[in-house]
C-alpha cells in the first residue's frame, strides 16, 4: 500500500489526519479500498470515544466536515469491503452514544436512508447481508414517537420498513424473524403521520401480499404431504405456523388502523376463502385452487390455537359453526382498496400471487407486472 494511515490516536487531531487521508482516497479502487476500510473503521472508533468521554470537539468537528455525508457517498461504490465498514460503523454509533444530539444527527438529513436505501448493496453476499441486517435492527431501536420524522426521506416514505419488506422471504430464517421484529416495531409507534401512511399505503398492500404468500404455503403444504415429502412438509408447516406467530403479534402490538386492516386480510383473504371454503367443497384435486379436508382442518386447528385476537376468533368460530361467511362480513369489513404504488414495486419480486393495485384480488406474478406497469402508463398519460 503506498499511503499508510498516520499513527492512531482517539483525539481531535487523530480524527483530522484520518479524515484527511480519507479525502485523499475519495474514489475507491482496489489499491486503495483497504486504505479506506481501516480510515472509517477508525473514525468510527474516534467519534465513538469521543462521545463517550465527554471531548464535544470531535463531534463538532465531525458535523463541521459532513464526514458522515462523506462515509455515506462511500456506499455508492459497489465494494464489499466498504459496505461492511460503513454497515459496522454506524451501527457502533448508533449502539454506543449516549449524546441525544450525536444520535439526532445521526438520523437526520436522510444520511442513514440513503445508505440503506442505495441499489448496488449486494445481499447476496453473507457477511454484507448479516451487517446490512443488523444495521436495520439498532436503527429501529431508535425509532420512537420522538424520531420518527428522522426516517422519512425526501419522497415522504419510510426506508426502514420497505428495505426491511424486501428481505421477508429471505430464504435464511433468521433474516425472516429480523424483519418481523422491524416491523412489529414500527406497528407499535403512535405517531399520526407514520400510521396514516402505513393505513393508506403500506399496511394494505404488505399484508394482502403475505396473506397470499402464505396461501401459496399451505396448497404447498398439501401437494408435499399427497406426494410424502415429509421434510418438506414439515418445513413448510413451520413456516406457516411462524406466521400465524406473526400475525398475533401484530394484532397485539399495533394501533386499532393496522390491526383492522390485518384482521380483515386474514379473515377475508385466508380464512374463509382458502381454508374454511376448502371444508365445503368436492373432494380435493390439484386444479381446485382448495385444500384437502384434513390439511384445512390441521391449519385451522392451529390458528385458532395460535390466535388470540377476540374479534377474529369469534368471526372464524362463528363462520365454522353457522357455515355461510356472508353473514357475518359485518363484523369484520372488506379489506381496503390497495390504491398506493410504493410497497407494490417492493412485492414484485415475490413469487406466486399478488393482489391486484386495484380491486386487491389475487393474480399470478407475471399478470401482476402488467397490470401495474400498465396502471402506471395510464397514469403517466393521463398527465
Amino acid at each position: 500500500m503506498s499511503v499508510l494511515l498516520p499513527e492512531h490516536t482517539l483525539s481531535l487531531q487523530g480524527l483530522r489526519d484520518v479524515f484527511g487521508v480519507l479525502v485523499d482516497n475519495s474514489i475507491p479502487n482496489e489499491e486503495n479500498e483497504q486504505l479506506i476500510v481501516e480510515a472509517v473503521r477508525r473514525i468510527a472508533e474516534i467519534v465513538a470515544w469521543g462521545d463517550q468521554n465527554n471531548e464535544p470537539l470531535i463531534f463538532e468537528f465531525f458535523m463541521e466536515k459532513e464526514i458522515l455525508k462523506f462515509i455515506a457517498a462511500l456506499t455508492c461504490h459497489p465494494n464489499h469491503l466498504i459496505h461492511i465498514q460503513v454497515f459496522q460503523s454506524l451501527g457502533i454509533w448508533l449502539e454506543t452514544m449516549k449524546t441525544s444530539t450525536s444520535k439526532w444527527y445521526l438520523l437526520s438529513n436522510n444520511f442513514v436512508n440513503d445508505i440503506i436505501s442505495y441499489n448496488g448493496i449486494d445481499l447476496t453476499h453473507d457477511e454484507v447481508l448479516g451487517y446490512y441486517v443488523s444495521l436495520l435492527k439498532r436503527i429501529a431501536l431508535n425509532l420512537n414517537q420522538d424520531t420518527i420524522l428522522l426516517f422519512r426521506n425526501m419522497q415522504s416514505e419510510f426506508p426502514l420498513y420497505t428495505q426491511a419488506l424486501k428481505l421477508y422471504t429471505h430464504e435464511n430464517s433468521m433474516v425472516r424473524i429480523a424483519v418481523r421484529n422491524i416491523t412489529l416495531i414500527v406497528y407499535k409507534v403512535n405517531e399520526p403521520t407514520l400510521q396514516d401512511w402505513l393505513r393508506t399505503t403500506a399496511a394494505p398492500a404488505y399484508f394482502n401480499s403475505l396473506v397470499w404468500v402464505i396461501g401459496n404455503h399451505c396448497m404447498d403444504f398439501a401437494k408435499a404431504i399427497q406426494q410424502k415429502e415429509l421434510g418438506r412438509a414439515e418445513a413448510l408447516a413451520v413456516e406457516i405456523v411462524d406466521n400465524f406467530q406473526y400475525f398475533d403479534e401484530i394484532l397485539s402490538v399495533a394501533l386499532v388502523d393496522v390491526q383492522e386492516i390485518l384482521r380483515s386480510v386474514l379473515f377475508h383473504n385466508l380464512f374463509t376463502s382458502l381454508l374454511i371454503h376448502s371444508l365445503t367443497q368436492p373432494p380435493h384435486d390439484e386444479e381446485s385452487g382448495y385444500l384437502p379436508v384434513p390439511v384445512a382442518l390441521y391449519l385451522l386447528a392451529n390458528a385458532l390455537d395460535i390466535i388470540s385476537d377476540a374479534k377474529l376468533l369469534r368471526s372464524i368460530v362463528s363462520t365454522l359453526v353457522c357455515g355461510s361467511p356472508d353473514t357475518h362480513c359485518d363484523s369484520i369489513p372488506a379489506p381496503p382498496r390497495v390504491e398506493k404504488e410504493t410497497v407494490f414495486d417492493i412485492l414484485t419480486q415475490w413469487s406466486g400471487f399478488y393482489p391486484d393495485p386495484k380491486t386487491g384480488k389475487p393474480i399470478r406474478s407475471q399478470s401482476f407486472r402488467s397490470s401495474h406497469r400498465k396502471d402506471r402508463d395510464g397514469d403517466g398519460d393521463r398527465d
